[in-house]
């Protein structure tokens, strides 16, 4: 099985140019993972205004990555924005084949995020690359997780034979909207060479993405 393409998760924005993998080796230096890639830098993260955030918390350090954010949207509404594939890869920055159904095996192709424009530029130059998902658990109205291989930037490395990691989103009806908890877990499993890398990269870019769905929910109905 060929390598997955996360370069749009893992290199800088347009700046870059051609260099793609190359940039993500230097991630430790320069930025990190998914965030750097769709241009979350702690400035833009700022920029993005998320005054209801409660900020990132990290779990088992190394291992487990957790992110909260009050979306002043109703349940079912969030829950739609995560859990259907088509709206998931609006604000997301994908486009999906088929839908999400437990255990079903997706690929996900880059396609500009649909809510930030300056997001969406630094993501065109990967547009049609793909990543693979795998549909984990979908609980209505309360859980949704997949799998797949984090950070996997390098095209001569068969990510297949790794294990995956978990990533989680969990919503709950709270005073003013919904609470919406993205987990991620198991780098402890990854290889030791790549794991710091990865987790610093992903964990910097789901902080980003908690932006992006808070602006898809403000801006559809």
């Amino acid at each position: 099985m060929p390598a997955q393409d996360n370069r749009p998760f893992c290199a800088a924005a347009p700046r870059t140019g051609s260099q793609g993998a190359a940039f993500c080796k230097r991630v430790d230096h320069a930025g990190s993972g998914l965030a750097r890639a769709l241009r979350f830098d702690s400035a833009l993260t700022r920029r993005a205004g998320v005054a209801a955030r409660l900020g990132p918390r990290m779990t088992e350090p190394g291992n487990r990555i957790e992110k909260k954010i009050l979306l002043h949207a109703p349940l079912d509404r969030v829950w739609g924005a995560i859990s259907q594939a088509q709206r998931f890869g609006a604000w997301f920055g994908a486009e999906f084949d088929g839908t999400f159904v437990a255990g079903a095996r997706l690929i996900a192709t880059i396609a500009p995020t649909k809510v930030d424009l300056e997001v969406a530029r630094s993501q065109a130059p990967y547009a049609g690359r793909t990543l693979e998902f795998v549909v984990d658990r979908i609980e209505p109205m309360r859980r949704f997780s997949f799998r797949w291989h984090p950070f996997a930037v390098e095209p001569d490395i068969d990510y297949a034979k790794e294990p995956t990691t978990v990533v989680q989103f969990e919503l709950a009806e709270v005073p003013g909207g919904t609470m919406l908890t993205i987990a991620e877990s198991g780098f402890e499993r990854l290889p030791f060479a790549r794991r710091d890398k990865a987790f610093a990269a992903h964990d910097q870019g789901w902080e980003a993405q908690t932006g992006l769905i808070e602006k898809y929910l403000a801006q559809t109905p």
